[in-house]
């Protein structure tokens, strides 16, 4: 499997070489060091240093944004050993035993549809299970797996402790799951007093207490975030809080993007290479969404379970009318969004509302994703508004706009202004738009 190895370290260039070092040297991946600008280390062979920026938090986001198209496989320091539970033991693994491990976690990732995984922290053989899961767990950044391959738009975090806990949750908010392999765990020691993630803190005597301080108020920050996935316990053993992830099953549904292609007369999609490149280069960029593309034949099965709409579909004057009524009446069966397969995604899909813009930069149904709750109102609405004007005469001399204002951008956009419906994300910030505008290729016949 193809991979890179990187490992964050701060002030403890002689802890790593008696430790992470020994456990991964014999492994044949490229490597990567990431050392403080203050702190340099002296060259170490099989390794290429980098400077990255202050900060637990600074530095988990620039690994994911710096490495961003590779599979990373993020270690902590200070590992001193790698081991698999068994009945209650712990069976220590070799550097061989470790890169046949990293090899099946990459695959399991893949058959699973996981991006971000890891192992268990605590070192007790009482804990560990035969198993995997990808429910909501703690995955600890001490031995992580991220699966950058894609380019997807890298998940960004924003506080400096628990940092790995506000990981876990957007990874399983975007992607329904996260990876943990129950039966493996790692031997480190955490806020080791020298260097480190403590080391960073307000000196290397105070650094502990430090971080446990600031865990605590950032764990309230990550409890009001978050209210549904986390919440603050305290720890008599331990006499401090620590946050505790709420049990949350994965889920293998993801959102639906419905895309549209019918014949009205002008190339068939397999000349399209165009169009053809758009749906695979989105589909790639979102693996978190699923893409439904619906043809003639897809779209004549779905009419036939609502008569009650025939007679008004035999009056439109074209196909095109069938393009712009069916994205409504698929929205309001299956929810989801849609998007016109002349779009092209600059950006990962937010999970927020959006509206299609036009050339003018008005409201355009080249995108809908709203709420799910909508999609019934916007089908009834545009029934209605279809009925309203199909006998307007108004629209024997502007053509186009009959197509517009009855099942097309115009309508959708009235619906948005009448429902109150605004976005805060720009369309052109997350999609390129070759305004194909078909319907302006074609007369369309009594339109």
């Amino acid at each position: 499997m193809d991979y890179i190895i990187v490992i964050p370290s701060y002030d403890r260039e002689q802890l790593f070489l008696e430790t992470t070092h020994l456990l991964i040297k014999d492994i044949p991946v490229k490597k990567y060091l990431l050392t403080d600008i203050d702190c340099p280390y002296k060259y170490i062979k099989g390794y290429e240093q980098m400077t990255a920026p202050n900060g637990i938090k600074n530095i988990r986001n620039f690994i994911r944004n710096h490495f961003n198209g590779n599979r990373v496989l993020c270690i902590d320091d200070d590992i001193k050993g790698i081991s698999k539970g068994s009945f209650g033991k712990f069976i220590p693994m070799s550097s061989h035993d470790l890169k046949l491990f990293n090899d099946y976690a990459w695959n399991t990732m893949i058959e699973e549809k996981c991006y971000l995984a890891g192992i268990n922290l605590h070192y007790n053989a009482f804990f560990c299970r035969d198993k995997i899961t990808t429910n909501l767990t703690y995955i600890n950044g001490s031995y992580t797996f991220f699966d950058l391959k894609n380019n997807i738009q890298p998940i960004y975090i924003d506080v400096d402790h628990f940092e790995d806990y506000q990981t876990s949750i957007e990874y399983f908010l975007r992607d329904g799951r996260v990876l943990k392999f129950c039966n493996y765990s790692i031997k480190t020691k955490c806020y080791n007093a020298h260097g480190g993630i403590c080391g960073q803190m307000l000196g290397q005597s105070s650094g502990r207490y430090t971080r446990k301080q600031s865990a605590y108020e950032n764990g309230l920050i990550l409890e009001g975030v978050y209210p549904e996935f986390c919440k603050m316990v305290y720890s008599k053993k331990h006499r401090c809080h620590n946050l505790k992830l709420k049990n949350i099953k994965s889920s293998v549904k993801k959102m639906v993007c419905h895309q549209i292609f019918l014949d009205v007369g002008l190339k068939p999609l397999e000349e399209r290479q165009d169009w053809l490149d758009n749906i695979k280069h989105n589909k790639e960029l979102n693996p978190h969404i699923e893409f439904k593309l619906w043809t003639d034949t897809e779209i004549d099965a779905l009419l036939k379970e609502y008569p009650q709409y025939e007679n008004m579909i035999n009056t439109f004057p074209h196909a095109f009318y069938k393009v712009d009524f069916c994205r409504y009446l698929i929205l309001s069966k299956y929810g989801g969004m849609y998007l016109d397969i002349d779009v092209k995604c600059k950006k990962i899909i937010p999970n927020e509302i959006m509206l299609g813009i036009d050339l003018r930069n008005g409201v355009n149904n080249n995108l809908i994703k709203l709420e799910d709750k909508y999609y019934k109102t916007l089908l009834d609405f545009c029934l209605s508004e279809y009925n309203r004007i199909y006998d307007n005469k108004l629209y024997l001399k502007w053509k186009g706009r009959h197509l517009l204002n009855s099942v097309g951008a115009y309508m959708y956009k009235r619906f948005c202004k009448k429902n109150n419906i605004i976005s805060d994300l720009n369309f052109n910030d997350y999609f390129i738009d070759s305004h194909a505008r078909s319907w302006l290729q074609l007369k369309i016949k009594g339109c």
